[in-house]
C-alpha cells in the first residue's frame, strides 16, 4: 500500500521530464522488487506471487516506455506495445484467474452450508 501510494505522490510531486520521472520509478520499483522478494508482505503465496508478477509488469511497461521514447522504427513501436499489454493482461490475468476461484471457492463453501441445512432440516421433519 505504501509503495503504490509513493508511486502516486511522486507522479503528480515530479514535475520534471518524463524521462526523469521513468528512471526515479524504475528505482523505487527495483527496490520494492527486492525487498518483496527478500520479506514476502502476504501469508498466501497466490497474493505474493501476484504482487511479485504485478512489480514485473511495472518493469516491463516501463521499459518498454523507455524504449518507445528512444526509437522511431514503426516495427519496434508495435513490438514495445504488444510487450506492454502482454504484461499487462499476464498480471491482470493471475490476478483475476485467483479472485475468480476465490469466488468460485466461497460460492462452493455457500452451496454444501445450504445442502447441510436442507439435510438438517429434513432430518428434523422426519423425526
Amino acid at each position: 500500500m505504501v509503495f503504490k501510494m509513493l508511486l502516486f505522490i511522486l507522479d503528480s510531486a515530479l514535475a520534471r521530464s518524463d524521462f526523469l520521472k521513468g528512471i526515479i520509478f524504475m528505482l523505487i520499483i527495483h527496490v520494492y522488487f527486492r525487498l518483496l522478494k527478500r520479506k514476502p508482505p502476504y501469508e498466501h503465496a497466490p497474493l505474493n506471487k501476484s504482487e511479485k508478477y504485478c512489480s514485473v509488469a511495472y518493469m516491463i511497461v516501463l521499459t518498454m516506455v523507455f524504449t518507445r521514447m528512444s526509437t522511431e522504427s514503426f516495427w519496434l513501436i508495435k513490438l514495445c506495445d504488444v510487450m506492454i499489454m502482454a504484461s499487462t493482461i499476464g498480471a491482470g490475468g493471475y490476478i483475476l484467474m485467483n479472485v475468480f476461484w476465490l469466488y468460485i471457492m466461497t460460492a462452493w463453501e455457500l452451496v454444501k452450508k445450504l445442502k447441510d441445512i436442507k439435510k438438517n432440516w429434513e432430518k428434523s421433519q422426519m423425526e
